[in-house]
């Protein structure tokens, strides 16, 4: 089951560039965001798409299915061997998941164990 506003951004996302542009158009002013202003080409107005379908969706489980169709595009994702944000501590790995902390995996019994 999807919502409407769901159904919407596949849609969009399979549609064109005016179709998309249409829909951010749309999110950005019933959110009182100010009109799109930044590229036009094919890949900036999906990015923005992808972005406002991030909005409407957070913590809703949407972004990994958009990042496994259009990786370059997702806004926020760390680059490997980027910076870390605070001093001292090494840069960003290569590492897509999150690892589980011992304190979780250390109580759980039913965890499978490495060496």
């Amino acid at each position: 089951m999807a919502s409407k506003l769901e159904a919407d951004y596949i849609a969009a996302e399979a549609g064109t560039t005016a179709s998309q542009l249409a829909l951010i158009a749309s999110r950005r002013a019933a959110n009182s965001k100010p009109a799109y202003s930044g590229g036009m080409s094919a890949n900036d107005v999906l990015a923005e798409l992808l972005l406002q379908k991030n909005l409407d969706f957070f913590l809703e489980g949407q972004r990994m299915g958009d990042f496994r169709r259009n990786p370059t595009l997702i806004q926020g994702l760390p680059i490997p061997g980027a910076v870390y944000f605070k001093p001292g501590f090494a840069p960003i790995g290569s590492q897509l998941c999150i690892p589980l902390p011992l304190t979780e995996t250390d109580n759980n019994r039913n965890f499978p164990r490495t060496g």
